[in-house]
């Protein structure tokens, strides 16, 4: 109605104009009868407006009741979608519900572990009732989660022990590569050492017992000579010894059979006796051949230095003593060539759980009477013995 209203005085508003148009086109437009229907226009311009304002309220009150309607609708929707929803979540629990086949064949915990693991209060009733088969579900459950938690765990570790395995396994083959390298640089010298044939500077006599001599010492003996050969000095290495010993232990050395891991307890305490019994003999029984190296005096009136190396075989170290032309006694001549080289202990730290005081369980000490010399290390070095080095509480007694 608000808006008839307004067309209605749009067409009467429209009429006036027009015919205030016509009676100025026709000459008429300034009598008493223009005048009035001018005024009247203007009053029927005032009543549009009024009615224009009333159809913008009625459109506003209009769109504020399809608002709320619409929210109305909105709601409504909702909760009929909230009640599908409650259908189907209720319709998927009675299916299950209809299809459960009770505890058979779930391999669940035992009612007697079950009541032994809870209390009343947690069974929730007695055997057989709902509460009671859903508590225990509900503990069977949380205990393979568990299952299948620690399972993962598992799974992780595996994946990175597999992954450690495969670098470890990368290195270890990538090791061979190496060890090629090494025997082809190796090869010469390997070839050299393997001869047969003696040396030109040698004679037969020298060149078979230099066969007889343990790796070190020959290793002494070869340097020492090639120095001389080399430099045409008169510093001649000497292989002192009985050859027919040398011989003999060579020949023992290669019949001697592995000793079995397979020994019983028994056995293993009668030969722990019998080492410890024979410590001091076994221990520093020195190879049958040793090397001795004279060095001559630069200046006249300085006496030679004889150098005599000798090599154990259970300690696996050089030994060395030395002895002056004027014979004079000067212990302390080879002591120090090197920082922290007295030569008093083993360079080889495993020596200190074999080489024992029997009494106060230390290392014994190096001596010329005890080991036909001390283990120096650079003597070490000459013998092509490598070990590592030892920690500084042990360098540090050595050099006291």
């Amino acid at each position: 109605p608000e808006l008839g209203d307004f067309f209605t005085t749009l067409g009467e508003l429209q009429k006036m104009v027009k015919q205030l148009v016509d009676d100025k086109k026709s000459g008429g437009g300034t009598g008493p009868a223009s005048k009035e229907l001018a005024k009247r226009s203007i009053t029927k311009m005032a009543e549009l407006r009024r009615d224009n304002r009333v159809v913008h309220d009625a459109a506003d009150r209009l769109l504020r009741e399809v608002e709320a309607e619409r929210q109305r609708t909105d709601a409504v929707s909702q909760q009929l979608q909230n009640l599908q929803y409650q259908k189907i979540h209720l319709s998927r629990e009675l299916h299950v519900c209809l299809s459960y086949q009770g505890t058979e064949g779930l391999d669940l915990i035992s009612e007697e572990e079950f009541e032994a693991a809870t209390t009343e209060e947690q069974r929730k009733g007695p055997r057989g009732s709902h509460d009671y088969e859903l508590a225990r579900l509900t503990l069977e459950m949380k205990k393979r989660e568990e299952v299948i938690k620690s399972l993962k765990q598992q799974d992780l570790k595996r994946k990175l022990y597999e992954g450690k395995l495969a670098t470890q396994r990368k290195f270890l083959d990538g090791l061979q590569g190496h060890l090629d390298a090494i025997h082809a640089v190796a090869e010469p010298v390997r070839k050299e050492f393997n001869k047969n044939g003696q040396m030109a500077s040698l004679d037969k006599a020298d060149s078979d017992a230099a066969s007889l001599l343990p790796p070190p010492l020959y290793s002494v003996y070869y340097q020492a000579h090639a120095y001389e050969v080399a430099f045409l000095t008169n510093a001649p290495a000497v292989i002192l010894g009985d050859r027919a010993d040398a011989l003999a232990y060579v020949k023992a050395q290669a019949v001697v059979t592995p000793r079995s891991p397979a020994l019983d307890n028994s056995k293993k305490r009668r030969k722990r006796k019998h080492l410890e019994d024979n410590d001091g003999e076994s221990l520093l029984t020195p190879h049958p051949l040793s090397v001795s190296v004279k060095i001559p005096p630069e200046e006249e009136g300085t006496p030679t230095v004889t150098l005599i190396f000798s090599y154990l075989p259970k300690l696996q170290v050089v030994t060395v003593k030395h002895s002056l032309s004027s014979g004079g006694n000067e212990k302390a001549l080879l002591q120090d060539l090197f920082p922290n080289d007295c030569g008093l202990i083993s360079p080889l730290a495993a020596n200190d759980y074999v080489y024992l005081n029997p009494v106060t369980k230390q290392p014994l000490l190096f001596s010329d009477n005890a080991t036909c010399g001390r283990a120096y290390k650079w003597a070490q070095q000459l013998g092509c013995l490598n070990y590592p080095p030892r920690d500084k509480a042990r360098d540090g007694r050595d050099a006291g």
